[in-house]
């Protein structure tokens, strides 16, 4: 399979993001990632699965994410581990299920449920542990992508950490809905970065850069009547807020 790869020239395109020290546009935890690969590829394990012929592997191999769970708290209660990025809140879930048994007449027992999901999820009543596994893997993917698709010209989020909420750069957008142009505005202490509108189909559809203010006016051009998300980049993170044209 690595030969394919690299006949396809795949690694050759990927090899930049496997350094141990990566560029700041990335998350450090993608560096992190990447050093601890990097300590795989020369760790022999031996399968703990019984075979003929007690099978003996790198743990790691470069850009390949191993996911190694031996112990607790890494695994689930029946020593098998699935879905270690889900959870829930028991009481939401509970009320969720006895609204649905109440409309639907069904007969669903949130104990089950909860009592299944802890045989292979250690993670499903824990959200920051759950968290950091999609964090983790973004931080492999972020890097990889980000090379494959020479997006050279574009700051990605890599980290649920690089979330902002509206409150807390005070975001306005004003008048919404608008027309011709609405304003954004954050609090004086804030710098907008840049200012992304995208479509509710997920294209990009605006872009401004290159900014260090506070306040801007935006124009709608030749935007057609709808829905629009702006997202707007800041030195710490990115917010989003929604956007009615009329």
């Amino acid at each position: 399979m690595e030969e394919l790869a690299n006949d396809a020239g795949i690694n050759a395109i990927l090899e930049p993001a496997t350094m141990l020290a990566l560029p700041d546009i990335f998350d450090p935890l993608s560096s992190t990632v990447n050093q601890i690969i990097a300590g795989y590829s020369q760790a022999p394990f031996t399968s703990p699965i019984p075979t003929n012929t007690n099978d003996t592997f790198l743990l790691g191999e470069q850009n390949l994410w191993t996911v190694l769970r031996t112990s607790p708290p890494q695994i689930g209660a029946s020593g098998a581990t699935t879905g270690v990025w889900n959870w829930f809140d028991e009481n939401d879930l509970r009320a969720d299920i006895s609204a649905q048994n109440d409309t639907l007449g069904t007969s669903i027992q949130a104990d089950t449920i909860i009592t299944n999901e802890a045989q292979t999820n250690p993670n499903y009543d824990d959200p920051e542990r759950a968290k950091a596994n999609i964090d983790t893997m973004m931080a492999f993917i972020m890097p990889r992508a980000y090379y494959a698709l020479q997006l050279d010209s574009v700051r990605i989020t890599t980290s649920t950490r690089d979330l902002l909420t509206n409150a807390s750069v005070d975001l306005q957008i004003f008048p919404n809905p608008a027309t011709a142009s609405f304003t954004i505005q954050v609090a004086n202490t804030e710098r907008i970065r840049q200012i992304d509108v995208y479509d509710l189909r997920g294209s990009r559809v605006a872009q401004v850069r290159g900014l260090n203010q506070s306040s801007y006016v935006l124009s709608r051009g030749g935007l057609p009547n709808g829905s629009y998300i702006i997202q707007l980049r800041f030195d710490a993170g990115t917010t989003a807020r929604k956007v009615f044209l009329r």
